[in-house]
């Protein structure tokens, strides 16, 4: 069955009012059905900035040293490879020195440019491991050896806001 458009007469007066109604109901149609985001735009009082994961741990009772000690090997020579392809902007390790029951006591941030950065698919991230560790048997293993060392806590992936004066 063909579908025909639909037709109307716009002689006289009549026919005016039902060309100004559809012009009206298009207009409010455009107007209330734009998303929220573009309408803001102009009243952001900020741009959008680089993108962080906030990666959270809690060392083992009496495995605070062993494991910073394995961030500071492990970790950055992967963090530094991923500088290096222009994936990671920075890395920063943090200790929360206060760590209420259950808290963190380790929380490390890795910022990338956008979020386009994690686009590259697993075989590249595949590499960069490969690289620092041998293997991707070799990181397996070590992954279940640094479960000696800390307990995961959660991981939080933000963008930064950078605001405008």
């Amino acid at each position: 069955m063909a579908m025909h458009p639909v037709h109307f007469s716009v002689d006289g007066e009549d026919g005016m009012q039902k060309v100004r109604f559809l012009v009206l109901v298009a207009v409010l149609s455009v107007v209330c059905f734009l998303p929220a985001k573009v309408c803001q735009a102009a009243d952001r009082t900020w741009d959008e900035g680089t993108v962080w994961t906030i990666h959270f741990a809690k060392s083992k009772p009496g495995k605070f040293t062993d494991y910073i000690g394995d961030i500071n090997t492990v970790f950055k020579k992967y963090a530094e490879e991923l500088k290096k392809e222009g994936v990671l902007v920075s890395y920063r390790v943090l200790e929360n020195s206060f760590p209420r029951e259950a808290e963190a006591d380790v929380i490390v941030l890795m910022e990338y440019p956008n979020m386009a950065a994690f686009d590259r698919g697993a075989a590249f991230f595949d590499s960069i491991v490969e690289r620092v560790l041998g293997s991707l048997n070799a990181a397996d293993k070590a992954e279940i050896d640094r479960e000696q060392l800390r307990t995961l806590k959660g991981t939080i992936l933000a963008r930064e806001l950078r605001l405008r004066n």
